[in-house]
């Protein structure tokens, strides 16, 4: 009955898909409303009775008279069917695949070897590229605690560290659990859904997909049964697979998942995998974010690889030392420490040495240059260790922690940082009024220094009056032209040409009257500081320094003002000693050793609180300028006029060169009563002090990488500081460099551009993309004196990656239950059972209209006569024929 209403309507079965199901039912029309039966059921008893008054009355034979009233029922109810609006149904069926996502984490900490009973997945030697992402051992320690240290600590052959262990990686583990076993995990979980693989660290990217199962193997699936699927993976896919590499700079599970569940919105997701450690870094996501990802209502299921407990590491962040010193000078470098995975009061020896040698570096009492940090938990603490560099040059200070059995990385244990060690031969030229206690124990004092070259001028003094000082440098006879080109020894009068004060690296001016200088002398003084990066250093007393200098051109040169000074009264009388005390910049700055008078802090400190000899004067009303003079010293109780504690020892920077001033003039007291050494401290560091920016400038230029170590990502920022005015003329607005990695390949050029403040800086920042390893960076060859240089950095695994490694289960068990963390070594069994199919099979029903069917005769469609109304008019042709050959018209 149903192909024979398709076939009186015209219903194509060729037209519809493999599958569907077909029915024929009636559309009534509107004007039928909710009475269709009872209409319909009125129509046909009509045409009943209608028929039958036709032929019941008409008195022929019976036999055409039935016939001919069948063939008008047949007409009627063909009408009727017309009426009521014949339509296909047409039902199909779409399925729709169970899916689900996988994703491996490729952070950075998959390089970690704790993958303990995991290590078992991972894929045989060969079957797998080595990582790359480790980190070469560019400055390997050479301090650990015996010759037994764990080869846990130990680089590889081919000079790669192996980060905590020496067996696979966490990442070689991982994706051995997938591709190893024959893919068995994969062709497991293929038979029931289709698979979607991510990569991720700061966020997922899309790896690869399997495709769903066919039909067979879906019914199968949703019936419980196995299917013997045939899975045939792409080739590509499994090599992208093993050839994930951990080089994501941090892990962000939380946003990953949320990237995944978007990516596949609308699908059948059975289910997603993560692979990881679970540990989020730089930060875990806030509740607001977690909440987000839980509302989406996917059973999420984690693999977690690496070990749960605390992973064991010393680490040294930090290295701070001053960017200058002389040779055999104390100086002290601030090292800070970490220690991870310990218990608390874990002690950690620290050592300096000379990168280029790997020598220990020495104290000024001739001991090797460490200190012992005592850590009473996993935070940073800095210590201080106080060494002398012995050789003149760019040195690189390293500061190495011992390495401990067992740790994360060996690599973390060291930090350099370079040192400008200058010739500590320092000409002198020191200028006062009269003879007055200070002036005599310094001249005394740097007479006898045999790294200072000293003319002294006193300019009260008689014109017979010998001038003491150095001889001169070189010294072949006072009737050679040469002797003194390099320090002209004592001197009769004030330089008048810069030719003169050239020859100087520092100028000192006591209490010297600025009358008996000419302005001409005043100013070439403010321009030997300011573009011959000279020194100048001023130590006030109550006469003229520095009441007089007010409104010349030393007074702008000076790093305080000196606008409330006032004159000295005649009768003031000083009983009250003091000792100064030594700020917070006094302590950490640039020239810091002035007052470290031993080499143990706690003793130097106690030393300058109670036993310093007290001073009694003063210059009143001075006031360091803002942003330029640094207070180094300043008196216990006497404020200047901002309100602050008077200052005493002030320094500064004008141009180019250094600058001091100095509010006391009684410091003779700590030779007189201590003794030479405290004496002998403080003055010769302040003039090594003002005496470092023209022996810079004598090297020509500083040039610098500002780290030593960079994370991928961070800007790497080159400079070059041109230290000789001369220079800087001839030097064009950019210089190029080259950048080189470890087997002198060039990976990029870059230029140093000419900076408008400082005018004498270049400087180039640009990211640390490369892979990780070691790098130089290239100046070429700027004269015929200053030749090619090179500095060195590093591109490092993140110290957030590395920090705290071990697995974070507590922030797994945030995103799901207990039971869906799976142990890996259970997974390929555990998986495949709790990924039950989320696959659909959904009916999708049509209805297409048959009354309106055009009239179709074989190939050929007769597209103005329908088919409905080619049977309808067929029908009633037949009856009026018949009625005419039985004669009933």
């Amino acid at each position: 009955m149903q192909r024979l209403l398709e076939i009186l309507f015209g219903a194509e079965r060729a037209e519809l898909p493999p599958g569907a199901e077909t029915a024929v039912t009636f559309d009534p029309p509107q004007w039928m409303g909710a009475n269709a039966a009872l209409i319909n059921t009125l129509l046909i008893a009509g045409a009943a009775v209608l028929v039958l008054w036709v032929y019941a009355r008409d008195g022929r034979r019976p036999g055409p008279r039935i016939g001919l009233a069948a063939l008008r029922v047949v007409l009627f109810a063909y009408l009727l069917t017309l009426i009521n609006r014949p339509v296909l149904r047409v039902t199909e069926t779409r399925s729709e695949p169970s899916v689900i996502a996988v994703l491996i984490d490729t952070s950075i900490s998959g390089v970690v070897r704790d993958t303990g009973a995991a290590s078992s997945l991972a894929l045989p030697a060969g079957e797998r590229p080595s990582a790359p992402a480790t980190l070469p051992t560019a400055v390997a320690p050479t301090t650990s605690p015996s010759d037994a240290v764990a080869s846990a600590t130990q680089p590889s052959n081919d000079g790669v560290e192996l980060i905590g262990g020496t067996g696979p990686t966490r990442l070689d583990a991982a994706v051995g659990l997938l591709t190893g076993d024959q893919q068995a995990l994969i062709r497991k979980l293929a038979q029931t859904h289709a698979i979607h693989f991510y990569r991720f660290s700061r966020d997922a990217s899309s790896i690869g997909t399997v495709p769903p199962p066919d039909e067979k193997s879906r019914q199968a699936a949703a019936d419980g049964k196995t299917a013997d699927r045939v899975i045939d993976l792409d080739p590509k896919l499994l090599t992208a697979i093993k050839a994930l590499q951990p080089d994501g700079g941090a892990t962000q599970v939380v946003p990953s998942l949320l990237t995944v569940l978007g990516d596949l919105q609308g699908q059948r997701l059975a289910g997603v995998v993560v692979i990881t450690d679970g540990r989020e870094t730089p930060a875990s996501a806030p509740p607001s974010v977690v909440d987000r990802l839980k509302k989406y209502g996917t059973k999420i299921y984690s693999v977690p690889i690496g070990a749960e407990s605390p992973l064991k590491n010393v680490v040294v962040t930090g290295l701070s030392l001053q960017e200058s010193a002389f040779k055999d000078d104390m100086v002290t470098a601030k090292v800070t420490v970490r220690a991870a995975g310990y218990e608390p009061g874990k002690t950690v020896r620290v050592r300096l040495k000379d990168k280029k040698s790997g020598l220990v570096l020495k104290n000024v009492d001739g001991r090797e240059a460490e200190a012992v940090a005592t850590l009473p938990d996993d935070r940073t603490q800095d210590v201080e260790i106080v060494f002398q560099p012995k050789e003149i040059g760019t040195i690189d200070i390293v500061a190495e922690a011992d390495i401990e059995e067992g740790e994360l990385s060996r690599n973390d244990n060291v930090l350099a940082q370079p040192l400008d060690v200058l010739d500590g031969k320092i000409n002198v030229l020191y200028v006062d009024g009269y003879p007055r206690w200070e002036y005599r124990y310094i001249k005394n004092e740097l007479i006898r220094d045999k790294t200072v070259n000293i003319s002294c001028l006193l300019t009260s003094a008689d014109r017979n009056f010998s001038q003491e000082g150095d001889r001169p440098v070189p010294d072949f006879g006072p009737n050679d032209p040469a002797t003194g080109s390099e320090f002209p020894g004592p001197i009769t009068r004030f330089p008048e040409k810069m030719e003169e004060l050239r020859k100087y690296h520092v100028i000192l001016f006591g209490d010297v009257d600025p009358r008996q200088f000419t302005d001409r002398q005043i100013q070439m003084l403010s321009d030997y500081v300011s573009t011959e990066a000279g020194g100048f250093g001023m130590i006030s007393g109550p006469q003229f320094s520095p009441l007089e200098y007010r409104n010349t051109a030393l007074e702008a040169v000076l790093p305080v003002t000196v606008v409330g000074v006032q004159p000295e009264p005649e009768d003031a009388l000083y009983r009250d000693g003091w000792r100064p005390v030594v700020t917070d910049e006094g302590r950490r700055g640039e020239a810091a050793m002035m007052f470290r008078f031993f080499p143990d802090k706690e003793k130097n400190e106690k030393y300058l609180r109670e036993d310093l000899q007290p001073l009694f004067w003063f210059c009143r009303g001075i006031a360091a300028k803002s942003g330029i003079g640094l207070v180094y010293a300043e008196h216990p109780i006497a404020t200047d006029p901002t309100g602050r504690k008077a200052p005493l020892l002030v320094l500064g920077r004008f141009g180019a060169g250094r600058t001091l001033f100095s509010a006391i003039d009684d410091s003779w007291r700590w030779r007189y009563y201590t003794g030479e050494s405290v004496f002998d401290t403080y003055w010769v560091q302040q003039i090594r002090y003002l005496a470092r920016g023209k022996k810079l400038a004598e090297r020509g230029i500083r040039f610098a990488v500002d780290r030593e170590k960079y994370e991928r990502g961070e800007q790497v920022k080159v400079t070059l500081t041109v230290l000789d005015p001369t220079l800087l003329i001839d030097l064009p607005p950019q210089i190029r460099i080259d950048v080189v990695n470890d087997a002198g390949q060039l990976i990029r050029q870059e230029a140093l551009v000419r900076q408008e403040s400082p005018d004498n800086l270049y400087s180039v920042s640009f990211p640390a993309t490369d892979r990780f390893g070691s790098y130089r960076v290239k100046l070429p060859d700027l004269n015929e004196k200053i030749k090619e240089q090179q500095r060195n950095y590093q591109i490092i695994i993140p110290r957030l990656e590395l920090e705290r490694p071990e697995v974070d289960r507590a922030g797994l068990l945030r995103l799901m239950p207990a039971e869906q963390v799976i142990p890996a070594t259970e997974a390929r069994e555990k998986l495949p059972l709790l990924l039950t199919s989320a696959a659909k099979t959904i009916p999708i029903i049509r209805s297409i209209p048959l009354w309106d069917n055009p009239l179709t005769i074989g190939s050929l469609s007769v597209s103005w006569l329908p088919h409905a109304l080619a049977i309808f008019m067929l029908l009633l042709t037949t009856e009026w024929v018949l009625r005419k050959v039985f004669g009933m018209l």
